[in-house]
């Protein structure tokens, strides 16, 4: 059995609609790379509506490409815990965050899949559509780091807010060297951005750009909140408190996360489980 290269790792709490969207759509375009590329898929079932999830992906059948798994650990919605267990159970060895609101590029599956296995293993991806600018700066003396400036792009739908700064694939290896994503941070806003820029400081390696053709799902900040232990919390504060922790990490050299401590939650075969 061929393992696939690249592992698209996306998570859900609730979200029905948007899953039933996005879901079918990847998986079929999945279907032309012959194993070379999953999605993988945890279901973080809390109520009602994600036992409905869960009914509605098991009624589609197995497939292939997909591997779908659920966890009931998390009570309340935490972005960079459930990412941390979606990308340490995906089996590729270069890893694409992928939320439930987003749909999959094609370009970029083909940019990547043509690079040599070393050049892709260097190689940071961002599906950002807006524009990326690079700047050098010494953080220390002897600590030379790039600093690269993201500026979304205001014209696009929700002031740039469009999905594609969720878009971030690194190599397994480098997500470990990492401690994956920032579980100190608040449960949503900016956990994507610290991964990219600690990545960038931790290993000077390539920054791909490709942004996204098709734009995720509209939907509102306070959706987003729906599912937090405080959904009536300021998107734009807890957003404002992750960057200051990334600038602090970046600032002092500690680029790697969650020392000492377990990531993720733990989770078992969708398939097996009748709920």
């Amino acid at each position: 059995m061929t393992l696939p290269i690249i592992s698209f790792c996306c998570t859900c709490m609730n979200r029905l609609p948007q899953l039933q969207a996005t879901l079918p759509k990847n998986l079929d375009l999945l279907e032309g790379y012959h194993g070379q590329v999953e999605l993988l898929l945890v279901n973080f079932i809390k109520d009602k509506e994600g036992l409905k999830i869960h009914d509605w992906i098991l009624s589609l059948g197995t497939n292939k490409n997909l591997k779908y798994l659920v966890s009931t650990d998390l009570k309340y919605w935490h972005a960079s815990i459930a990412k941390n267990t979606s990308h340490t159970n995906a089996t590729g060895s270069y890893l694409i965050n992928l939320d439930s609101d987003n749909f999959i590029d094609k370009k970029a599956i083909d940019t990547l899949l043509s690079l040599e296995k070393k050049n892709l293993s260097n190689t940071i991806y961002t599906g950002f559509t807006g524009k990326i600018i690079k700047k050098w700066r010494p953080w220390r003396k002897k600590n030379l780091r790039i600093r690269y400036k993201f500026i979304r792009d205001s014209s696009r739908i929700n002031r740039g807010y469009d999905g594609s700064y969720g878009n971030v694939g690194l190599s397994k290896e480098l997500f470990e060297k990492l401690g994956g994503y920032n579980q100190a941070l608040p449960p949503m806003g900016g956990q994507d951005a610290d991964l990219i820029k600690r990545a960038i400081s931790i290993d000077l390696t390539r920054l791909l750009q490709i942004p996204i053709q098709t734009p995720a799902i509209t939907n509102t900040k306070m959706e987003g909140l729906a599912n937090t232990e405080h959904p009536d919390a300021d998107w734009s504060n807890y957003n404002t408190i992750s960057e200051t922790v990334t600038n602090e990490a970046l600032h002092n050299d500690c680029l790697t996360a969650n020392l000492n401590i377990s990531i993720g939650s733990l989770a078992q075969n969708g398939y097996e489980l009748k709920l």
